[in-house]
């Protein structure tokens, strides 16, 4: 199976989008083909080598006009030789990929986790076959095509390490203490969106 993802950025580095990079490795390990369609390119050393990344052309200057236009040339190029398309988060990016994916009679699923709504998000909507988000309040319109999948967070990833529990009457513990006790820390900005 062969596979378009489009997205914003794509950068092991980037502290915004370098999730990104582990998302395309993991599909890629499922697909005989991923062909990886970003606005813009930065690191993308080490994924494996049934990836193929289109860069728009940000990193080179190109305005969004020649942005938009690349896109819709490679969606249709490469929506041929695909089985169908992933659109990650920008509803703009799911209006054109979402053309060439209904001309050619290919599925198109969006993902979309943000409290936003305008005409392009609604747009979008009506191109996409599903749309997968985080929570049910991170896609604030109603449609039978949105899925509840969670973050995408690669627990394997981001666990705790491993601690030895300090014996009853040493390091604050006392006798009868519930061992699975931890600390959670949280850095974030406080807003009410966040709902802290």
């Amino acid at each position: 199976m062969n596979l378009v993802f489009v997205t914003r950025k794509i950068d092991r580095n980037d502290s915004r989008t370098g999730f990104v990079f582990d998302w395309l490795t993991k599909l890629a390990a499922k697909l005989d083909k991923l062909y990886v369609i970003c606005q813009e390119k930065g690191d993308a050393s080490g994924l494996p080598e049934n990836i193929e990344i289109h860069s728009l052309g940000k990193e080179q200057g190109l305005g969004k006009l020649a942005q938009g236009f690349n896109l819709l040339s490679l969606s249709f190029s490469l929506g041929k030789k695909s089985d169908g398309f992933f659109v990650h988060m920008m509803p703009v990016y799911a209006i054109i990929s979402g053309l060439s994916a209904k001309l050619l009679g290919k599925k198109m699923i969006f993902w979309y986790t943000h409290k936003s709504v305008n005409l392009k998000l609604r747009l979008a909507t009506m191109l996409a076959d599903e749309i997968f988000t985080a929570s049910p309040e991170s896609f604030r319109l109603a449609s039978k095509k949105v899925r509840v999948v969670g973050h995408g967070i690669d627990l394997e990833k981001f666990r705790p390490l491993p601690q030895p529990l300090p014996r009853p009457g040493e390091g604050g513990r006392r006798p009868g203490e519930v061992e699975h006790k931890f600390k959670i820390v949280s850095l974030a900005r406080i807003s009410p969106v966040k709902d802290y």
